[in-house]
């Protein structure tokens, strides 16, 4: 019985979302069409909107597609007691690297500060293999770092520090 309640709030979550895009998709249809922009005022609601509305969708086939598993919850009860404290220094650590980040650029402007930036918290967010490729690691922090400033500058035409 209570595997069949999450199943349908597994459902009607993402339904509810779609509901949403729905209407906030609706709602962008007042805004002012773009005059010199080439994006315009509706841009960035759209994207945002095509995008939760995507995974929302992504979600509810997935939910749709899964199979009910039995769980054998007994062999995990030790491991997930040191988990919380672990999870929240590394969250702390990670909101102090937001914060380094964000006042780093007093002194470095936005690339040099993403370039060394972005690898710490590509190590903080989730690496969880003993072996890391660093060649691809550090290629996607200068590729990154690279084109979110050539995305912000060249084709949205706002200033970076």
């Amino acid at each position: 019985m209570d595997s069949n309640k999450n199943w349908a709030a597994d459902i009607i979550g993402p339904l509810l979302l779609i509901l949403l895009c729905i209407v906030l998709y609706i709602n962008t249809l007042t805004l002012p069409p773009p005059l010199l922009d080439v994006l315009g005022d509706a841009f960035f609601p759209r994207l945002a909107i095509y995008t939760l509305a995507f995974l929302s969708f992504i979600l509810l086939v997935q939910t749709l597609l899964k199979k009910r598993k039995v769980e054998i919850r007994s062999t995990y009860v030790d491991e997930d007691k040191k988990k919380p404290l672990y999870r929240f220094s590394w969250g702390l650590i990670g909101i102090y690297c937001v914060y380094t980040f964000i006042l780093s650029f007093n002194w470095l402007n936005y690339i040099t500060a993403t370039i060394i930036f972005l690898p710490i918290f590509m190590l903080i967010i989730g690496i969880k293999e003993k072996k890391i490729n660093w060649i691809a690691f550090f290629s996607i922090a200068l590729f990154g770092s690279f084109g979110i400033a050539y995305i912000i500058q060249n084709l949205l035409g706002l200033f970076l520090p």
